[in-house]
């Protein structure tokens, strides 16, 4: 939901997960959409949405898991290529065949959680980059510590803190209640979604 101060600074909501090409590729047209905006300033905050909560914290195999999903593997080899030729006109790579796990992403989520207030956003683009680009799985842990030292933030502290239950349970309690209302059909129906 979008703010506006008393310098009429607009910020934006923006529910995605890390592991949704759209989602991915609607932040990227949304930012070029901001670069050509001549209105008031404006600020883009990630919020968590799980596109699968039902994945387990150590993650599926990343084909089999598309292909329980959406069908056989000529279907899926179709989609992934739409979503590299939409990609590319956002200025976006996808190197899908890198994926081999389908990860929980929860604790990526928390991640941008604890990362400090200026950071959010970069680690938010640099999940989407090593989940899409590099194929890493971004519901390990080691994987997100090292995304955490990359961003200034002590890894042992963060890998740490990305291992209690306590705060990973906090950020399922926030995703819970985004899907309470009559909001929660269209968050499943068109990610990524934007409160303003």
């Amino acid at each position: 939901m979008a703010t506006a101060t008393q310098t009429q600074t607009i910020t934006i909501d923006l529910y995605e997960d890390f592991v949704c090409p759209w989602c991915r590729i609607g932040r990227a047209n949304l930012a070029m959409a901001i670069e050509q905006w001549a209105g008031p300033p404006v600020v883009v905050r990630h919020r968590p949405f799980m596109l699968d909560p039902t994945i387990p914290p150590e993650g599926n195999d990343f084909r089999a898991h598309m292909e329980h999903k959406f069908g056989s593997s000529g279907d899926i080899d179709q989609m992934h290529a739409h979503v590299a030729e939409m990609g590319a006109r956002a200025g976006l790579t996808f190197n899908i065949d890198k994926i081999r796990h389908a990860p929980n992403s929860l604790r990526a989520h928390l991640l941008v959680e604890l990362a400090p207030e200026p950071e959010r956003e970069h680690i938010a683009n640099d999940l989407f980059d090593r989940y899409f680009e590099q194929g890493q799985d971004i519901g390990d842990i080691d994987v997100l510590a090292n995304i955490a030292k990359a961003h200034g933030m002590e890894e042992q502290v963060a890998h740490k803190l990305l291992s209690g239950e306590g705060a990973a349970a906090g950020i399922a309690a926030s995703m819970s209640a985004v899907l309470i209302g009559e909001r929660a059909a269209r968050f499943h129906e068109c990610l990524p979604s934007c409160w303003i």
